[in-house]
């Protein structure tokens, strides 16, 4: 049997203002640190293992951001090791990553007041399964031009656009009626990877969606996406290395916050990026 090759780049930077990384990610069993770029040959046929990218942006108001976000990418790459990943299946891909958020903030590792974002994905050369706890970005872009959003934005800004949309008839137009974003909310977490009240993770979002040769998925902190306009980041991913260039970028642009971006081609054949 044949399949497509997967190839996969990953680029992180503290940025020019921050001492500190608190993003961390994951790529196929192998946490932050490993080589830059991946390749993932995916064959078909019953059983096979998923790859899986994962992005952790720690929230540095409470103090353990770095740790945070290292704890749950560890965590995540224990778990695809131990074939917890393995062929998921549609219906029961929310509550497999529910299950496994729960575990991760119950780990002694998590221990304290330790926050961060999760963004991840579990795909084959046909089908993503995305899911996000935070704001961190999840992007798909089509060969066709088209760009899909495969995450949901959990703060303040994003639960205002959302109730802004869901408006309907004379309140769409009435702006007494509708919930003004101001800067300050893009910055403001209503959902992260924390322990709650009731002592277990924030509930998480989830979508699956089809994916084909040609296809680009993004998977990043905002400190990326918030400096780059989406015409931008289309541009960068033609670039040979594309996730250390949306990186640099996004830093030239002024970024201040950390930057980084794990960047999955489907289809990227043998002669594509770097070995």
């Amino acid at each position: 049997m044949t399949g497509r090759d997967i190839l996969i780049y990953a680029a992180t930077a503290t940025g020019p203002v921050k001492y500190v990384n608190e993003d961390y990610y994951c790529v196929n069993g192998s946490v932050q640190g490993a080589p830059e770029v991946y390749r993932t040959l995916m064959i078909p046929g019953e059983g096979r293992p998923m790859g899986l990218a994962a992005v952790a942006d720690g929230v540095s108001s409470s103090g353990t951001g770095a740790l945070a976000s290292e704890a749950a990418c560890a965590l995540i790459d224990v778990a695809y090791n131990g074939g917890y990943f393995d062929s998921p299946e549609p219906f029961d891909w929310a509550m497999l990553c529910h299950e496994l958020m729960s575990c991760i903030v119950r780990d002694a590792s998590f221990s304290g007041d330790k926050q961060t974002t999760v963004s991840l994905a579990c795909f084959d050369e046909n089908t993503l399964f995305c899911y996000n706890i935070g704001d961190s970005p999840i992007l798909l872009f089509r060969k066709n031009g088209s760009v899909k959003s495969a995450y949901t934005e959990h703060n303040a800004a994003g639960e205002k656009r959302a109730y802004n949309a869901s408006l309907t008839g004379l309140d769409r137009v009435l702006p007494w009626k509708r919930r003004q974003v101001t800067d300050h909310d893009e910055y403001v977490l209503t959902r992260c990877l924390r322990t709650n009240a009731a002592g277990n993770a924030d509930l998480g979002s989830s979508s699956i969606l089809s994916w084909e040769e040609g296809d680009i998925l993004l998977i990043a902190s905002d400190g990326v996406t918030k400096k780059l306009t989406t015409e931008e980041m289309t541009k960068l991913l033609e670039d040979g290395s594309p996730a250390e260039a949306l990186v640099r970028s996004a830093c030239d642009k002024g970024g201040t916050d950390n930057m980084t971006a794990v960047v999955l081609i489907n289809g990227g054949g043998e002669g594509s990026g770097h070995n």
